[in-house]
């Protein structure tokens, strides 16, 4: 489902470290978060202790292996799913954060339409149907590889 357009603006104006806050204090609640997460919150999420407060529909696990084993458990909000690489899409901050070359590419602004576009890196311009556009976000368009059989 698409966010509404003032969801998107809450979107787009968090940082990753806020939405993760975010996400922890709907999970688990503001007294919980402050009192046993807060400080031991990765910079993707995850929190390494055992908390036994939480219900397991809104955390996901994944094992911390030493050998073959596993020691203990990474945990964190399922809604942080594909926060890693913020679902493939490149927020644009500053000039560093343009493609680097021409490319076709999936782009969004702060109405939060997802549109075919293009970036032109001669005139470091995204256009979507030869129109310039100010984009939040772009995703580059993989091609797919050939069929194997």
């Amino acid at each position: 489902m698409q966010p509404s357009t003032r969801q998107f603006l809450k979107i787009i104006e968090m940082t990753k470290q806020e939405k993760i806050q975010e996400a922890w204090i709907i999970a688990i609640g503001i007294d919980a978060y402050e009192s046993d997460v807060k400080g031991f919150i990765d910079d993707n999420g995850w929190v390494d202790i055992k908390i036994y407060l939480l219900k397991d529909d809104y955390l996901q696990s994944r094992p911390i292996r030493e050998g073959l084993s596993p020691v203990s458990f990474l945990r964190r909000p399922i809604s942080l799913e594909g926060i890693d690489n913020n679902n493939g899409w490149v927020k644009i901050y500053i000039e560093s954060d343009l493609p680097k070359k021409d490319l076709e590419c999936y782009v969004t602004n702060a109405i939060g339409r997802i549109q075919f576009g293009e970036f032109e890196k001669e005139t470091e311009s995204f256009f979507v149907n030869n129109d310039r556009i100010f984009p939040t976000h772009y995703q580059k368009i993989i091609k797919p590889n050939y069929p194997i059989y």
